[in-house]
């Protein structure tokens, strides 16, 4: 009984991965169901996490993922400007 739900949870698994990212309801579907996960995650999984009720721990888990995107945008513009700098200037 287990292998063949865990059988098919796998050709769920595939079949979801092979949606056309060209289609936008494929890709409609596939946000959907990550932010599902993601919200199920952090409402069953989140208690169970053991963290210090402080004030500084609320505003660096909000600043956390801008802080992370700034970082990797600005390490892309670095990047770029790197590879198209020409000699001498």
């Amino acid at each position: 009984m287990c292998e063949t739900s865990l059988q098919l949870f796998g050709g769920l698994l595939g079949n979801f991965l092979l949606i056309a990212m060209d289609s936008q309801a494929g890709f409609i579907f596939k946000v959907l169901l990550i932010s599902v996960a993601v919200s199920l995650l952090i409402k069953y999984g989140g208690p169970r996490l053991a963290f210090l009720s402080t004030t500084v721990n609320p505003l660096v888990w909000v600043l956390l993922p801008t802080v992370i995107l700034a970082i990797a945008l600005l390490w892309r513009a670095w990047r770029s400007r790197q590879r198209y700098k020409t000699p001498g200037a």
